[in-house]
């Protein structure tokens, strides 16, 4: 079994921290949620010794480039921002439940890296281009302001590597700004199958990306010995009823795979039919 990777916890150390939402939904689309999100950082920093460099919201990811005065204290000051911002989230959402995912992610390095301080910036303020929200870098929840325009937000503290681009601060912003215009989006590496793609049956892999336009559950289907899952995705903003089952299946009813004695689970709604031609596919069917 493999354990976590140990976080570096050193003195003079920056973090680049990123914290998902659950199950990657996008549970900061509000503006609401955002401005909460960035006063649980406020609430943090008086608490604690620790400078923000860098800080963008996104809908569904938060990234953060800190740097704790305070050797060790990174693990106080996230539990800090998470806790307070996932309990006043949920309440203005309405929901229950985790609102973070299990552990956010964090890479260490020296202050003293200039390169790679201003190359963590510059990727934490591309992040609303890279994701086609913005043309620029301008964005309302990143303090991208703060470096370009000498903006004032009481919450930045500029880097070494920023103040050293040059020797007065209006030429640290065009400096900055010119850095940022040579940003070119780095493709992604193509994610490796993990050790349960070699005990699944083939065929049975993750459900393939869905295009940002397409805002209906979509379906898929997928043939597990000899029960059928009917199962959906449902995207955000999208809510599908359910009713409990009542009614056993009978060889002589859709779908004529399954072996007498199955229970259906059915929705409220009516769903398409399959590719197939034979009946809705309304969740999924299991044996009794």
């Amino acid at each position: 079994m493999v354990g976590r990777r140990v976080r570096v916890l050193a003195a003079e150390h920056c973090h680049h921290v990123t914290v998902r939402c659950n199950n990657r939904d996008f549970l900061l689309h509000r503006s609401q949620c955002r401005d909460v999100l960035l006063g649980a950082v406020f609430r943090a920093k008086a608490r604690y010794d620790f400078h923000v460099y860098g800080v963008c919201v996104m809908s569904n990811h938060v990234h953060y480039l800190i740097a704790p005065k305070v050797a060790g204290e990174l693990p106080k000051i996230m539990q800090a921002i998470n806790w307070y911002s996932a309990m006043c989230m949920n309440r203005i959402l309405k929901r229950k439940g985790h609102f973070w995912e299990a552990r956010y992610g964090s890479s260490s390095f020296p202050v003293s890296d200039h390169r790679r301080v201003l190359n963590t910036l510059r990727y934490i303020h591309a992040n609303p281009k890279d994701a086609k929200m913005r043309r620029g870098f301008v964005y309302q929840w990143s303090n991208y302001r703060a470096f370009s325009d000498l903006a004032e937000d009481g919450l930045t503290t500029w880097p070494a590597a920023y103040l050293a681009m040059a020797p007065t601060l209006s030429g640290c912003a065009r400096g900055y700004r010119n850095f940022c215009r040579k940003y070119v989006k780095q493709p992604k590496p193509a994610r490796r199958p993990g050790w349960g793609s070699k005990i699944l049956p083939a065929g049975l892999g993750p459900a393939p990306k869905l295009g940002a336009a397409t805002r209906r559950a979509t379906l898929r289907s997928q043939v597990v010995g000899q029960y059928e899952i009917l199962s959906f995705t449902e995207l955000p903003g999208t809510k599908v009823p359910g009713t409990l089952p009542t009614t056993p299946a009978t060889t002589g009813t859709w779908p004529a795979l399954l072996p007498p004695g199955v229970f259906e689970f059915t929705t409220a709604r009516t769903w398409p039919r399959t590719a197939s031609g034979q009946g809705p596919a309304t969740g999924f069917k299991h044996p009794t």
